[in-house]
């Protein structure tokens, strides 16, 4: 990812609660620049075989993407 200047990933693991979890998280600046490496994701095919060989670390029906953003806090009129 680094060396095709993708966004880097972040690995966490929960301190508490489910086990055997990994989470792995990128960020970006807005959603049209997630989508275009995304795309370019799944246009690599030397990148998208490196995800699929983790397929067999993952159990059936446990993966679940998200797509979360900022709620603005600076309310009109919360002055």
């Amino acid at each position: 990812m680094k060396a095709r200047g993708w966004a880097p990933t972040r690995v966490l693991v929960p301190t508490v609660g489910a086990n055997n979890v990994i989470i792995l998280e990128n960020e970006y600046p807005d959603l049209a620049s997630f989508q275009a490496e995304n795309d370019a994701f799944y246009q690599d095919e030397e990148a998208f075989e490196i995800f699929r060989a983790s397929a067999e670390h993952v159990v059936e029906g446990s993966a679940r993407t998200e797509l979360v953003e900022d709620v603005p806090v600076d309310f009109p009129g919360s002055d």
